[in-house]
C-alpha cells in the first residue's frame, strides 16, 4: 500500500513540474517568436539598404555615362576641328608657297 502512495506522490509531482513546464512553454514561445520578429526586422532593413545602395550605384554609373560620352564627343570633335584647322593652314601655306 505505501508503495503504492510512493508512486501517487511521484506521479503527483511529476505531473506538478510538467503542468509547471507547460504553462511556462508558451511564454518560452512568445520569447522565441519575439527574438525571431526582430532578427527578421533585421535582416528586412539589411536587404532595403542593401538594395538602395546598389540603386545608388548604378544610377551614378548611368550618370557618368550620360556625361563622359556627350564630353568625350565634343573634345574628339574639338580635336579634329583643330587638326582640320591646322591641316588646311598647312595645305594653304604650301599652295602660297607654290605660286
Amino acid at each position: 500500500m505505501e508503495q503504492k502512495n510512493k508512486l501517487t506522490e511521484e506521479e503527483k509531482a511529476y505531473q506538478a513540474l510538467r503542468t509547471q513546464d507547460m504553462q511556462d512553454m508558451p511564454d518560452l514561445w512568445s520569447r522565441i517568436d519575439a527574438g525571431f520578429e526582430e532578427e527578421v526586422t533585421k535582416q528586412k532593413t539589411a536587404r532595403k539598404k542593401r538594395r538602395t545602395r546598389q540603386f545608388v550605384l548604378v544610377a551614378a554609373a548611368i550618370l557618368i555615362v550620360i556625361i563622359a560620352v556627350p564630353v568625350g564627343i565634343s573634345s574628339m570633335r574639338k580635336s579634329n576641328r583643330k587638326e582640320m584647322k591646322t591641316e588646311t593652314a598647312n595645305q594653304h601655306k604650301k599652295y602660297k608657297e607654290e605660286m
